[in-house]
């Protein structure tokens, strides 16, 4: 099927073309540097949208390497560039940091795009020392699990937030800076993973107690980001809902957390406004008491179900392809046009529908510098990323559309 589209390609020197297509043709030359310019700039992105940042290694001790290698997690620091107070507002007071330490389970390798669940702690669960991240495991033991891996291969992405950060913002459509400050670290975190890359069209939220207030406020901060959210043990106000793509989400809690008659309405008013806006709203209650509904929401398998057939555009998963193009073999060699083919060792391109999450699309080959794949989702950013034998330059020279 053709697609018609706009594809800004990122080299040595930038160029915006329209065509209709079904397979890209792209060849490497040895000749000019296209390693400064691959990324866009990053001069207008605000914070929230990929505001530019490093991720790092974290330290770890013995008691924390212990639980990474129970769940087969690593670990690591989010942290971001600083902020302009003259060009963004800043509220130190309410996100008094500019980095997160963060935990991540990588499934095994592949190529096809598969979905990243977010998951938030609670206040307990503050701070940043990783430890602390495993004052309860349940989410990790089931997420991590291979058999749960088998029917719903996933990454799975833990940022601890800072003591005395707030993430409500004060009126529906803000955004609080520590939101903000989450929302970078995703964009890098899933920019920097391509084996296999994030469907970004499947990112996942959920959350203990205020960790289920963020896994409610991100929606509603950033309306049409994230396909669905499990939120546990937590409120939200209608208010906040926006107006279109209210999102999707399943509560649970135990019975004694809505009992009183006007925690009762403040449930009917929420499941009505996300409903009559378009979205998906679900309650499932625990014949509890106490505060813990997480030790029993997150075995439930029927609510995994529900997450992971969501997509951001609404659409079945079934009925679109993931994110991103499948990688398939060229079908000829001509137009080689890599000067010395056997010095490239390595060497990709990348898609992105919005120029922030890029997903692999197909490797070069060494022996003839061209790379082809077919595009079967609208995309508007293209680049090459070459990964030379040695220190060398190269640009991207030639593309063919069929």
């Amino acid at each position: 099927m053709d697609v018609d589209q706009d594809i800004t390609i990122m080299g040595g020197n930038r160029s915006l073309m329209r065509c209709v297509f079904s397979t890209l043709m792209l060849c490497l030359s040895h000749r000019y540097d296209i390693a400064a310019t691959a990324d866009a700039s990053m001069a207008n992105i605000r914070p929230g949208n990929g505001y530019p940042g490093k991720l790092a290694a974290y330290e770890t001790s013995p008691q924390l390497q212990g639980n990474l290698e129970r769940f087969s997690l690593t670990a690591g620091w989010f942290r971001r560039a600083p902020i302009n107070p003259e060009t963004y507002r800043y509220e130190p007071h309410r996100c008094p940091v500019n980095e997160l330490p963060y935990l991540l389970f990588s499934p095994k390798r592949g190529r096809k795009p598969i979905p990243m669940v977010l998951y938030f702690g609670g206040t307990g669960e503050h701070g940043t020392n990783l430890v602390d991240q495993f004052h309860q495991t349940t989410i990790f033991a089931k997420l991590t699990d291979p058999k749960f891996q088998e029917r719903h291969p996933c990454y799975v992405f833990a940022p601890m937030l800072p003591k005395g950060g707030v993430i409500r913002s004060a009126l529906p459509g803000n955004v609080s800076a520590l939101a903000a400050l989450i929302n970078d670290a995703l964009y890098a975190v899933a920019g920097s993973l391509n084996s296999p890359p994030v469907d970004t069209n499947r990112f996942y939220l959920t959350g203990l107690s205020y960790g289920g207030v963020v896994a409610f406020e991100l929606p509603c901060a950033f309306p049409g980001r994230f396909a669905a959210s499990v939120p546990v043990s937590c409120f939200q106000s209608a208010f906040m809902i926006p107006k279109t793509q209210p999102g999707n989400y399943w509560l649970l809690y135990n019975e004694s957390a809505y009992r009183s008659p006007e925690a009762k309405q403040t449930l009917v008013d929420l499941a009505r406004t996300v409903e009559e806006r378009g979205g998906d709203f679900r309650v499932a209650t625990f014949p509890d008491t106490g505060h813990d509904a997480w030790s029993k929401a997150w075995r439930e398998d029927r609510v995994w179900d529900w997450m992971f057939s969501k997509t951001t555009d609404g659409r079945p998963v079934d009925a679109v392809p993931a994110a991103g193009p499948r990688p398939v073999a060229p079908k000829q060699s001509s137009g080689a046009l890599l000067d010395g083919a056997d010095r490239l060792s390595a060497g990709r391109v990348e898609v992105s529908r919005d120029g922030r999450f890029w997903n692999r699309a197909a490797p070069f080959s060494r022996t003839t510098g061209t790379c082809a794949f077919i595009q079967r989702s609208p995309i508007r950013h293209l680049r090459v990323l070459p990964e030379p034998a040695k220190p060398e330059v190269l640009t991207l020279r030639e593309i063919g559309v069929e």
